[in-house]
């Protein structure tokens, strides 16, 4: 008898927008894998057994100071390789140039 686990994916996200009046943004994330089993019969005794479960887990902080621009601040740390952390940080500043519709040009 052939029995198996299917591949299992997801993730869960909050983002908070503190108040109207202030442009200030935060959130968190949280994404796991479960690699599953599959049964390739009797060859299974040759191949490694992964009991391993990739994770990852993140913090933002965003700022918009005014309507054409955004600051965000990132926080990672990856544990998708067996005994490695992987730590990282991102900073995007996004600015958007150009006519838009307060303006008649």
């Amino acid at each position: 008898m052939s029995t198996s686990r299917p591949l299992l994916a997801a993730f869960v996200a909050l983002t908070v927008a503190w108040t109207a009046l202030w442009p200030l943004v935060s959130g968190a994330r949280y994404d796991q894998l479960d690699q599953g089993t599959i049964d390739y019969g009797r060859a299974n005794v040759f191949l490694p057994v992964a009991d391993f479960t990739p994770k990852r887990s993140s913090v933002m902080l965003d700022w918009s100071p005014s309507e054409f621009s955004r600051l965000r601040l990132q926080f990672s740390q990856s544990k998708t390789e067996p005994g490695v952390t992987d730590n990282q940080w991102f900073v995007q500043y996004i600015l958007s140039l150009g006519a838009h519709g307060a303006h008649k040009y």
